[in-house]
């Protein structure tokens, strides 16, 4: 595992930590996500990517991007860091998946993409009724009616 993307990671997630508080200051956060991406890239061009954490850990930080190609980028990793048996890798699957459709204007599957209009309350991106829960739980994701329980929860803290 490569250790100094580990540690990239972990500020990644840290910067992170109050999400839906509202106690984020957005503008310093993807300012670093761009260093960040720049730090990932280095390592990719120096072959020290190599496990499935690694992986895991690279397609968080692009899952963070700005632009589609960044989210593409994440699904790729994510994909690839399942292939080498890292089980959380499965959910960021599903989450780089929805993303990436919804840049697209289209449905998500899997259920993991919310906004807020203005101050608002949380809400689920439109989504693919289509996609079973079965296939969710095998990537990990909260069937669809648990998801609705999780945005009506984060709803009523608000």
């Amino acid at each position: 595992m490569n250790k100094k993307l580990n540690k990239i990671f972990d500020a990644d997630q840290a910067n992170r930590k109050f999400f839906g508080t509202g106690k984020i200051d957005w503008i310093t956060v993807a300012k670093k996500d761009k260093d960040r991406r720049k730090e990932v890239k280095q390592f990719f061009a120096k072959n020290q990517i190599k496990t499935g954490k690694d992986y895991y850990n690279a397609a968080m930080i692009f899952q963070h991007g700005t632009s589609i190609s960044h989210f593409r980028k994440a699904k790729q990793l994510a994909r690839k860091s399942m292939g080498l048996g890292h089980e959380q890798a499965k959910w960021l699957f599903a989450a780089t998946t929805d993303r990436v459709l919804v840049k697209e204007g289209k449905k998500q599957k899997y259920g993991t993409q919310f906004y807020k209009k203005n101050k608002g309350k949380w809400r689920l991106y439109p989504i693919n009724k289509n996609t079973t829960d079965d296939e969710r739980k095998a990537l990990n994701v909260p069937i669809f009616d648990k998801i609705q329980q999780q945005l009506q929860k984060i709803n009523n803290l608000n």
